[in-house]
């Protein structure tokens, strides 16, 4: 990607950092900044409102990163006061996440220290198990999915995520 011919960058601007990514990647990268992360609440309420649209298909495919990024913004206000540690491994990617009464916070990584992980062959599957109403045992059955952990403790963790209600459509 060419930065504006200006010479001014993000990470010059100090929203990004640089960073070496762990095995098995080992290429550079960016993060966003402590900085950079205060715009996430901007994100997310574009990201809620364009979820509502009646055009928006969610069974269409997601990379890891969107996927673990819906999570965050998609978690529900209203949810129960719930703590625990969820891993989330995909072909290529994995992360943790730790729920608590004060958000999700998720990192790049893997643990074996969770009350739950969730293993499935594609994000699809893992996103339709939270936002498209597949059962734990329809994905299973499929070859989809491998819960580790608690079934109960995982249903409720999906308990904490919903799409906000599409619009109706103008036909005017």
């Amino acid at each position: 990607m060419r930065w504006p011919s200006n010479g001014i960058s993000p990470s010059r601007i100090g929203v990004l950092r640089k960073c070496q990514l762990p095995p098995p990647a080992w290429v550079q990268a960016y993060a966003l900044t402590a900085w950079g992360y205060e715009a996430e609440p901007i994100f997310q309420v574009l990201g809620r409102w364009a979820v509502r649209s009646p055009l928006h298909d969610p069974t269409r495919p997601l990379s890891a990163v969107s996927t673990m990024l819906s999570l965050r913004t998609m978690l529900r206000p209203d949810r129960a006061p719930l703590t625990m540690t969820v891993a989330f491994r995909f072909p290529g990617s994995a992360f943790v996440g730790r729920l608590s009464a004060a958000g999700l916070a998720i990192e790049r990584g893997d643990s074996d220290a969770v009350d739950v992980a969730f293993e499935t062959e594609t994000t699809t599957t893992f996103v339709g198990l939270v936002y498209g109403g597949l059962s734990f045992d329809e994905a299973e059955a499929a070859g989809a999915l491998r819960l580790i952990g608690d079934r109960g403790i995982a249903a409720r963790f999906i308990g904490c995520f919903a799409l906000p209600d599409k619009i109706e459509a103008d036909t005017a």
